[in-house]
């Protein structure tokens, strides 16, 4: 009868295996596809990327094109913010590929590169990217933006200018169009106290305005925007009306923030109103609602996944389980407003300006706005909609199953096709909400993401619900039906890890503008501390699978009496323990959305 059993066992693999195979090879037509695509001289690859910001100056610059060629004209260059040429060598690293070395070390701003190639059939290609070297540190003064990609460009009077005389407006062009929100521009006295200013817009330049002449003295701006895809970008710079040093700074070393022009110093009232401003508050509010929303999400899918593929149990438990769905829904829709509230408190810099029109405005019709509505959609109709039914258990041969009370079964979706397409639309908005639309190939970063969601989900929720059952159903004194529910799981769980491993593999390589990032970027930092729980919660599934399973498919066999209560118990103490330490990594996969793998 045991051999039944493996064969049987053996049977379900293979299956499985037949998938990935061909998830496989659907991937690799959809790779043969895009080169067929590009058999031009088209630029397939570069590092950096097009439009990226990067917290270090980058001592090469790759060029990948789909077909062998050289340069021809002007070549490749290496342009600075005003397109004059920076010195640099250009390197054929191989037939395709070209690395461009700069002479010296690049400083903050602007850059960008310029290609005309020509491939050996004759094709010629020629076009550009940008990218930029954000400044080693930022503050008042310095003209630089936190949070977003989006930068000052140009101002009149410019950044730090000192002596000057009064000028009668303030013009700021920035890198990329921008909406004022919250408290939007301020024009503020050497006291840091905001005075009376119009402002007018022109693309993506701003007028600032003064009601009345400036006096002699240091004056500062502060701007609070949103960019197109709901980013917050904060900036400041400051600038000194009259020449030699105002006595409303106080004498140099009493305070304030040396201005690096003649040993002058900001007041040190106007140095804290140029700092940026502290998010800690919204951060939170808007980190704990993606939490909220990921472990509903997670656990939702996981839930219908597993009551359909591995669950083996009574009627009720299958209930049970379909209320839980129920349940996630609602956690999905509540974690989605909770985490916008902390968006628009983000956006304005403080609660009251929340709630005004410009700022709901500008952050509902944002990416970030419509990936929280499409969460809340998501959310309401996984709670309306998860309404299935149980179904009898496919026999399992070799293998004795009683659950406690009737017959053996699993759920079956019924109805629930409506909290199917609900988990899709969340589904869609975590991966709009995400880092999917910032990297290139962009259907390689969306497809790995969707397959990292549901592979996650399923094991998380198989390890969750396994522990709930095992502890329930042993506490009352009848374990029955726990050893095939874990035999049902185990064939499936190797190959949900590989499958996990690999995406996060490739979405890392994706997201991460090089190595170094990973212990140089707060994203990176995270990301080590997520796999370091989810190596533990490995372990102690490796533990269950090699020491623990084998157990429970002899105490399961035909003719056995039942899978030992001890056995159980010790399965149930350590799958919490594993469920612990996966929800712990859901919690950080939700900090790690609000993060920019580029600071």
């Amino acid at each position: 009868m045991p051999g039944r059993a493996e064969d049987w066992m053996r049977g379900r693999v293979a299956s499985l295996w037949r998938v990935v195979l061909l998830i496989g090879a659907a991937l690799a037509m959809l790779g043969a596809s895009a080169s067929l695509a590009s058999a031009h001289m088209e630029l397939e690859t570069s590092r950096p990327t097009n439009g990226q910001a990067l917290t270090t100056p980058p001592a090469t610059i790759t060029l990948t094109f789909g077909e062998r060629g050289s340069p021809v004209g002007d070549g490749i260059r290496l342009l600075d913010g005003s397109g004059a040429t920076v010195a640099a060598t250009v390197t054929p690293a191989s037939g395709t590929t070209f690395t461009i070395t700069p002479s010296a070390a690049l400083g903050a701003g602007e850059y960008a590169v310029s290609y005309r190639v020509r491939s050996d059939d004759g094709h010629t290609e020629e076009g550009s990217l940008t990218f930029r070297v954000r400044a080693a540190t930022t503050g008042a003064g310095s003209g630089a933006a936190v949070g977003g990609s989006v930068r000052l460009v140009s101002s009149t009077p410019p950044a730090s200018a000192s002596g000057i005389a009064p000028p009668a407006r303030v013009v700021l062009s920035f890198s990329a169009p921008v909406e004022p929100t919250g408290s939007g521009f301020q024009l503020l006295d050497a006291d840091g106290t905001q005075l009376p200013t119009s402002v007018a817009q022109d693309g993506t330049t701003f007028t600032l305005t003064p009601d009345a002449p400036l006096s002699a003295g240091h004056h500062g701006v502060t701007w609070r925007l949103v960019d197109g895809d709901g980013e917050r970008v904060f900036g400041s710079m400051w600038f000194h009306v009259g020449a030699g040093h105002d006595a409303s700074m106080g004498a140099p070393g009493e305070g304030g923030m040396d201005s690096g022009s003649g040993g002058m110093e900001v007041p040190a009232a106007l140095a804290s109103a140029l700092e940026p401003p502290d998010d800690t508050g919204s951060t939170v509010v808007r980190d704990i609602g993606m939490a909220v929303l990921y472990l509903g999400l997670i656990l939702g899918l996981g839930t219908l996944v597993f009551t359909r593929y591995a669950m083996v149990g009574s009627a009720a438990e299958v209930r049970t389980q379909f209320r839980i769905v129920r349940i996630t829904g609602v956690a999905v829709a509540i974690g989605a407003v909770v985490a916008a509230l902390g968006s628009l408190w983000q956006q304005a810099g403080e609660w009251s300006g929340a709630f005004t029109q410009a700022t709901l405005d500008s952050y509902l019709t944002s990416q970030a706005g419509l990936a929280m509505i499409l969460a809340f959609g998501g959310g309401v109709l996984v709670a309306a909609g998860a309404v299935g039914r149980e179904a009898p258990l496919d026999p399992i041969p070799g293998v004795t199953v009683a659950p406690p009370d009737g017959p053996p079964v699993r759920g079956a979706f019924g109805a629930a096709w409506v909290a199917l397409v609900g988990i899709a639309v969340v589904v869609a908005g975590v991966v709009m909400d995400g880092h999917s639309g910032d990297v290139t190939p962009q259907w390689l970063m969306i497809l790995s993401d969707v397959l990292h969601i549901v592979v996650v989900a399923a094991w998380v929720a198989a390890v969750i619900l396994i522990a709930m059952l095992a502890l329930r159903r042993t506490a009352a004194g009848n374990p029955a039906g726990t050893g095939a529910m874990v035999i049902r799981f185990a064939n499936t769980a190797t190959v949900l890890i590989a499958l996990m491993v690999v995406t996060g593999v490739v979405l890392a390589i994706l997201i991460l503008p090089s190595a170094s990032a990973l212990v140089t970027t707060a994203w990176g930092l995270v990301l080590i501390a997520k796999v370091a729980l989810v190596l533990c919660a490995l372990a102690i599934g490796a533990h269950a699978h090699y020491r623990v399973v084998p157990q429970m498919r002899a105490s399961v066999a035909d003719g056995a009496s039942g899978p030992d209560p001890a056995l159980v118990r010790a399965l149930g103490r350590a799958t919490a323990v594993e469920a612990a330490l996966l929800i712990a990594v859901i919690v950080l996969a939700a900090v790690l959305v609000g993060l920019s793998p580029m600071s």
